[in-house]
């Protein structure tokens, strides 16, 4: 689970890219599960009939899991980019605010 936001937001965006990576390898295994599977079903030739779609249905679970663990990386990537600008924005200013002093 993620951590709360302190002062410091470089431990939370490590538990966010660690999480990233984890979807990555993730949909990485359901992408390859499904081709696997997906090749099963259409390759099948004694395979009893009736177990056939149960093939056809594993590929197509494991597409779907492939595609929401995209949607979860698209997502967590927004807030990665929003913590980094957030970021950069506060030293940005806490630079210009110590060029300022020191002018």
């Amino acid at each position: 689970m993620l951590g709360h936001v302190g002062a410091d937001p470089e431990p939370f965006l490590n538990e966010l890219f660690k999480t990233w990576y984890a979807l990555l390898a993730i949909r990485t295994i359901a992408v390859h599960s499904n081709a696997t599977y997906d090749r099963m079903a259409k390759l099948v030739r004694h395979l009893p009939a009736g177990e056939r779609p149960l093939v056809a249905d594993i590929a197509d679970r494991f597409h779907q899991v492939a595609n929401m663990a995209d949607g979860q990386r698209e997502f967590l990537h927004g807030v990665i980019e929003f913590f980094q600008t957030r970021t950069s924005t506060h030293i940005t200013i806490a630079a210009e605010s110590l060029t300022t002093t020191t002018v």
